[in-house]
């Protein structure tokens, strides 16, 4: 910094009747310290899988539930059985959970990755779901490809209900303790939207026109 520039900056400082900002290892010692104090959160009477569902639907997603992972083939046949498909392929994210399933031949699952963009429905595996807010929280990864959150018009979410926490803090924490971050989180509330026109909503605006949550447990 030359030395006018800090000469103009210690002269707005003293305007302002501030000190000298703290430094770098202060300044984050208190951040930590804030951060770790009680911060006010939106509070609940129902329990998290309540919480979420209510918060899904306020974002215009919709929900199953099942018993287990064998069930998740009927749950996604069910949900797609009086939908339009227009003759779009259903395919599945590379995930072990979904890849290991019998999936029933008249679904015309399409397991190649690589025909991706010419899906009009995904099915993909959440990494944790957020009660506060109804959302699905998806890790970039070799099992969770980034591209199946945006292209799809249907995205179907498999998500166990144990993997539901009631605040985004507890999805931080997690990933961090599993060592290496992601290179992108999304965190998904709902499908996408737009009201940019007119002040009327759009669904679709820039990603799947629907999003459809199969909790499993």
């Amino acid at each position: 910094m030359s030395e006018q520039r800090a000469e103009i900056l210690r002269r707005v400082q003293q305007a302002l009747g501030r000190q000298k900002a703290p430094s770098v290892d202060i300044a984050a010692a208190d951040l930590e310290t804030r951060l770790t104090d009680n911060l006010p959160r939106p509070e609940w009477n129902t329990d998290s899988l309540s919480r979420f569902c209510e918060r899904l639907e306020a974002a215009a997603g919709s929900h199953a539930r099942v018993s287990s992972i064998n069930e998740v083939p009927r749950a996604v046949g069910d949900y797609l059985e009086n939908l339009e498909t227009d003759g779009h392929k259903t395919g599945l994210s590379p995930h072990p959970r979904l890849t290991e399933l019998d999936w029933p031949e008249d679904l015309g699952i399409d397991r190649e990755f690589a025909n991706a963009r010419t899906w009009g429905t995904a099915i993909a595996v959440g990494y944790m779901g957020i009660a506060e807010t109804g959302s699905v929280v998806m890790p970039s990864g070799p099992t969770r490809p980034t591209t199946l959150n945006f292209l799809p018009d249907r995205h179907i979410v498999v998500l166990a209900i144990e993997d539901i926490v009631d605040y985004m803090e507890s999805v931080w924490d997690r990933l961090l303790a599993e060592g290496e971050m992601p290179r992108t989180v999304n965190v998904i509330t709902g499908p996408s939207r737009t009201a940019d026109v007119e002040q009327t909503l759009q669904l679709g605006a820039h990603g799947p026109r629907s999003l459809h949550v199969i909790l499993v447990g």
